[in-house]
């Protein structure tokens, strides 16, 4: 009985570092990031904000109809939509406009994307917001906070990078 207990632990143990192995850990963007690779390499990372970002509107009731991914509520007598955007979930690179990424966190709607900038020259990106409003859709929303941009390579896209294969030579 012990014997079985400690195998199923090696088992359980085995198969936590094969997950760990296969994912490369989620990192803040910089700027040496994204002076460090291309466009198209970008579009192969996955994205994700540090803390959960909560969109708020208050929607006109003619158009309760058209929210498709938000929760609507009544509050003080309002129809808000909310949506969440959790630190799980995964984002996409869609636009790369000098230094003004625009991320993709949204299965079902490609126009819903969210600008990230440089908080201060050097440093990490942080979500770009007027005040508290961002345009997200065709919606304004207002956020409560201004989450960091992470990114996370593959450890496939790690070793692709750090591998350098050499052709050789012919002399016949």
């Amino acid at each position: 009985m012990v014997r079985k207990q400690i195998v199923m632990v090696l088992f359980f143990l085995l198969f936590v570092q094969m997950l760990a192995l296969g994912m490369g850990k989620a990192e803040p963007f910089t700027k040496k990031i994204l002076g460090n690779f291309s466009f198209n390499d970008l579009k192969r990372a996955q994205f994700y904000l540090n803390s959960t970002l909560t969109l708020t509107r208050v929607v006109p009731h003619e158009e309760t109809k058209d929210v498709q991914e938000g929760i609507l509520s009544i509050v003080n007598g309002e129809t808000v939509e909310t949506i969440l955007i959790t630190d799980k979930t995964g984002g996409e690179l869609m636009t790369l406009n000098k230094n003004v990424l625009g991320i993709c966190f949204s299965a079902h709607n490609e126009d819903r994307i969210l600008y990230f900038t440089e908080e201060l020259i050097g440093t990490e990106y942080f979500l770009s917001a007027s005040g508290s409003k961002v345009k997200y859709g065709q919606y304004e929303y207002k956020v409560s906070k201004k989450p960091k941009l992470l990114v996370q390579f593959s450890e496939e896209f790690n070793r692709e990078k750090k591998v350098e294969k050499e052709e050789g030579r012919k002399v016949l």
